[in-house]
């Protein structure tokens, strides 16, 4: 299991640029850089009655470590909101990193998506023939040299900014992903859950509730 610990450090940790702020759209007191964020790996060995912390890794991203698991060879596979990152050097696409040293180390691996969009990796299944799939929705880059000076900017000629959702397939544990399967192509994307029936189908729920009035849910 993992989740993100944000604690008070002293000193404080440095504060995000001005520039970084503002192309966050962040309101006032909504910057939490002097914080100390990690991303805290637990273990449990008896049956989820007790955990144990195994690894812990400082993070710049403040949100956006959703997508994890473990492959069968004992690597651990995550991706991150690359976008967030308060580091100018990060590129958008720098979303993958995996470890083989039960996440105490993670090393970056080869970028397989386009850094022209902002990606938001939120969902990493293995199914049961060790297929991992990966859900990651793409949204408008923002910043310099794009078409948005900030991420809360509009087209309103467009139905939505956060283009579509994809579904990326390894079949080698991580080592290489498939080019991109496009889903509910057209509609405004959040969050989704998925899973694989008896018959090899991949059924897909899309939790629309954030996004746009009407049903909560679409299947696919």
């Amino acid at each position: 299991m993992s989740c993100e610990e944000v604690t008070t450090s002293d000193p404080p940790q440095p504060r995000a640029s001005k520039q970084h702020v503002y192309e966050m759209s962040l309101p006032r007191g909504y910057d939490g850089s002097k914080y100390l964020k990690e991303l805290v790996l637990l273990k449990s060995d008896n049956r989820l009655e007790h955990w144990t912390v195994i690894a812990r890794n400082k993070t710049d991203t403040g949100a956006g470590a959703f997508a994890q698991a473990r492959t069968k060879d004992g690597k651990l596979l995550r991706f991150v909101w690359a976008c967030y990152s308060t580091d100018p050097s990060v590129k958008t696409n720098d979303i993958y990193y995996q470890s083989d040293d039960e996440g105490k180390t993670w090393k970056k691996m080869p970028a397989f998506v386009s850094d022209r969009f902002a990606w938001y990796p939120h969902r990493l299944r293995t199914l049961r023939d060790g297929t991992l799939v990966l859900a990651a929705p793409r949204a408008a880059k923002w910043g310099k040299d794009s078409d948005y000076p900030i991420r809360a900017a509009m087209k309103l000629d467009t139905v939505s900014d956060m283009e579509m959702m994809l579904f990326f397939f390894s079949h080698d544990q991580g080592r290489t992903w498939s080019n991109p399967l496009p889903i509910f192509s057209g509609q405004t994307v959040s969050e989704n859950r998925f899973r694989r029936t008896a018959r090899r189908k991949l059924v897909v729920h899309q939790q629309q509730h954030l996004c746009q009035p009407g049903p909560p849910d679409g299947v696919s």
